[in-house]
């Protein structure tokens, strides 16, 4: 993809070169160029109108790419969310009390699982050592993008607090999301081993709501139907159907209960939990 088109001379290069340092924007600032498609063929005209594109593309991605690119300060960044997180969560009683404990203890998993394989990339390493590295990278900061979208965006999470972890606030003006008043379709999926595949729908149409953030699933292992949501005491969230619960060999045989809730970013809010479906772990 090229930005700037061949015919206008003298752009800077920083500016033909934006589509690279910007893979992965947020699709709502995707559509930035389109705005300028049109604009009167004169090459001074357009190259204004380009660079305007682009500083607004760098402001709104900027805003939205909390997370650094650099292994060294992707470290440092990860590190001090998950200290951070620590002490406002720890305390009696404690600053934050929306974050449930065993998100705080995947946030650990992920961040152990990161420094074990970055730590023996900064001397003389292997090809393979580095594959490993960038797998987990890649796997770690999916934990804690969601993390930090899900739990560190809204209050009581405050601006000085994202500053405090260096998260970009985001700026106001967006219209706020409502919060849902439907309930995820689910079907679950038991044609793998030891897995439980649940794919989620808006009716018909596969996937979320537009506007939803995504689905939070709770599910519990018993012997008998829940007498309540209350004993769907377990929490998976997802973004992209399906989400993939993994089970050991001894659960097997053993039946489940799943229900889903439609979430929102702004402080976690959720649409009502639908009707609880069983399964068999296979």
């Amino acid at each position: 993809m090229r930005l700037v088109p061949r015919v206008i001379q003298g752009v800077p290069r920083a500016i033909q070169g934006v589509p690279r340092a910007i893979q992965g924007v947020p699709r709502a600032i995707q559509g930035v160029p389109r705005a300028i498609q049109g604009a009167p063929q004169d090459p001074c005209f357009q190259r204004r109108a380009y660079e305007a594109a682009y500083h607004t593309i760098k402001e709104n991605y900027m805003a939205d790419n909390t997370i650094p690119a650099k292994d060294g300060e992707y470290d440092v960044f990860f590190k001090n969310v998950v200290n951070y997180s620590d002490k406002k969560t720890s305390g009696d009683p404690p600053a934050w009390n929306h974050i449930p404990t065993a998100e705080m203890q995947g946030l650990h998993t992920a961040y152990n699982a990161w420094t074990a394989v970055y730590e023996p990339t900064k001397v003389p390493h292997t090809s393979t050592q580095t594959a490993e590295k960038n797998r987990i990278r890649k796997s770690s900061e999916k934990i804690l993008r969601e993390f930090i979208n899900r739990f560190l965006r809204y209050a009581p999470v405050t601006d000085e607090d994202r500053d405090n972890m260096s998260i970009h606030n985001k700026k106001e003006g967006r219209t706020p999301v409502p919060v849902p008043t439907t309930s995820p379709r689910l079907t679950i999926d038991t044609g793998t081993i030891r897995r439980i595949i649940i794919h989620y729908f808006e009716g018909t149409r596969r996937g979320k709501p537009k506007g939803v953030h995504g689905i939070e699933v709770r599910w519990v292992i018993l012997d008998h139907y829940p007498a309540s949501e209350k004993e769907l005491v377990n929490s998976a969230f997802d973004t992209n159907s399906p989400l993939t619960l993994e089970f050991d060999e001894q659960d097997r045989g053993k039946r489940i209960y799943i229900a889903g809730a439609w979430e929102i970013e702004r402080e976690g809010e959720k649409g009502p939990l639908g009707a609880i479906e069983e399964a068999v772990i296979p």
